[in-house]
């Protein structure tokens, strides 16, 4: 009888600390509801404590950061499109300039041709 051993396969050592192995939140599952943790200035109550809902002595209502709302502001599309549309056509002009340079140059600077 033969006794063989098997060696233990090795983990790459350079795969062992990676940025992206650090746990950084808690975990919560997908058939969650996502909604994003409130900063300290934001929170509604002093503590996590569902008992102390029902008082209205704990409400932080001063504190609260609000964003103020802005009013829609209908896109005005024609000022947009004009604005593109001669920008479009300055660098158009632009091209077709340095084009012609470049055509002209290439002109000047060819060889004439002499016969044998």
């Amino acid at each position: 009888m033969t006794n063989t051993v098997q060696q233990e396969e090795q983990a790459n050592p350079y795969n062992a600390k990676k940025d992206y192995h650090v746990e950084d939140k808690p975990f919560t599952p997908a058939n969650q509801l996502y909604f994003e943790e409130p900063s300290e200035k934001n929170k509604l109550f002093d503590s996590n404590d569902i008992t102390e809902v029902n008082s209205t002595a704990n409400v932080n209502t001063e504190e609260l950061e609000t964003s103020k709302d802005v009013p829609y502001k209908k896109p005005d599309y024609k000022k947009r499109y004009d604005d593109l549309k001669r920008h479009y056509d300055s660098k158009l002009n632009e091209f077709k300039s340095r084009e012609q340079e470049l055509l002209e140059e290439a002109a000047n600077n060819r060889p004439t041709y002499k016969a044998p």
